[in-house]
């Protein structure tokens, strides 16, 4: 197949989306996990988003339980590799204005034009936190601090992704999954504090269709506690605490979700992490002179949140579907199954008669797109 049937091809699956209006951003991923895909040279999305959960904690935390953190969001394709957002909670523990504001770039392949098999990316984010007194757990100092959600940085943040993801659709088109896999490395730009570096690792596999997206992921924020227990000397404003942390107890979730399009652009996104850790080490407040280790004063107790609930809602205001896109929509509607099995290739040949009932909507379109491919031949794109 030379250039020019190349470009030909691309005009037909063109011709071809304008049937169905759904706009599909290459640049989403999951709740916890990023996609390896940008969002596409000069294409801007705006959104509204936010988490909400139930923390029961009256020991360690005052105030109602019920925690709801609004956001809002930008993400823009600047290069044809390259995207970056910005996005800011607008309110957050103790109705603070703002809670953290995070600006985020990710820089992948040159194929990321191309509906392709496999995806790299690296992902930099910053985030200011401007909580200066937050909720814990019964540790907390200016720095740092144990909460509902794992382990918190106050101040300046730097967190390091890279990104690799397999598109199956792109091996065999009957198969529209995508297998996502995300390592990375969060820390304090407070050096003082770099024994709080953390991994962080996520996981997770999408069905991706032409309406509607359901995934579940697997994530993990890990303190350096993989093989063994890790000795934390946690230094407050009056004492400093020495406890055992075990690899099961940092932040691990399985989140399910579902993401759905409408015909305008608009997209509702829907999640809900599990939390999964367990508790080992000795709980908070339980040690005293005959149970405590020689060098320990405490115990730990990880007392996050067992739930979370999380929503988004976003909207283009500018956008071009990408040509890796137009592939992907043209290849799940050539698959979609529907009451009446309609082989797209047959129809593209079949020229209607002169007699019969009216055409119905799709065979509409498919006269119309028959049209556009004969007046491809006559301009000679089509050998």
């Amino acid at each position: 197949m030379n250039y020019r049937n190349f470009v030909s091809i691309l005009a037909l699956c063109a011709a071809f989306s304008t049937g169905m209006a759904q706009k599909l951003d290459r640049g989403e991923g999951l709740y916890f996990t990023e996609n390896s895909d940008t969002y596409g040279a000069g294409n801007i999305w705006v959104n509204g988003h936010g988490r909400a959960f139930y923390w029961d904690n009256p020991n360690v935390e005052t105030g109602f339980p019920l925690k709801i953190f609004p956001c809002l969001g930008i993400d823009a394709g600047i290069l044809p590799f390259m995207d970056a957002g910005i996005s800011a909670e607008l309110l957050s523990y103790g109705f603070a204005v703002p809670g953290n504001v995070k600006v985020r770039t990710k820089f992948t392949l040159p194929t990321n034009t191309k509906l392709r098999l496999w995806g790299a990316a690296l992902s930099l984010a910053y985030k200011k936190n401007f909580l200066e007194t937050p909720p814990s757990i019964g540790f907390r100092n200016q720095g740092v601090a144990f909460y509902a959600e794992g382990l918190m940085y106050l101040g300046n943040s730097l967190e390091i992704k890279l990104i690799g993801d397999a598109d199956l659709i792109a091996w065999k088109s009957f198969l529209p999954l995508k297998a996502f896999l995300n390592i990375g490395y969060a820390m304090p730009l407070d050096r003082d504090y770099a024994f709080f570096d953390q991994y962080t690792f996520s996981a997770g596999l999408a069905y991706k269709g032409l309406n509607t997206d359901f995934f579940v992921e697997y994530s993990m924020e890990i303190l350096n506690s993989f093989t063994s227990p890790l000795k934390v000397e946690f230094t407050d404003w009056t004492s400093t605490k020495v406890f055992e942390h075990y690899f099961s107890e940092n932040p691990l979730y399985v989140t399910p979700g579902v993401r759905i399009r409408y015909d305008n652009g608009l997209t509702l996104f829907a999640a809900a992490p599990l939390t999964v850790s367990k508790e080992v080490a000795p709980p908070a407040g339980s040690l005293n002179s005959v149970t405590r280790k020689p060098g320990y004063t405490d115990g730990f107790s990880p007392f996050y949140t067992n739930w979370k609930l999380a929503g988004k809602m976003s909207f283009p205001i500018r956008f071009v579907m990408p040509g890796s896109e137009m592939m992907r929509k043209f290849m799940l509607m050539k698959n979609k199954k529907e009451k009446q099995t309609m082989d797209i290739d047959e129809e593209i040949n079949r020229k209607p008669g002169p007699e019969g009932p009216q055409p119905s909507e799709d065979e509409q379109r498919m006269q119309d797109l028959q049209k556009e491919k004969e007046n491809i031949t006559k301009d000679g794109s089509l050998e």
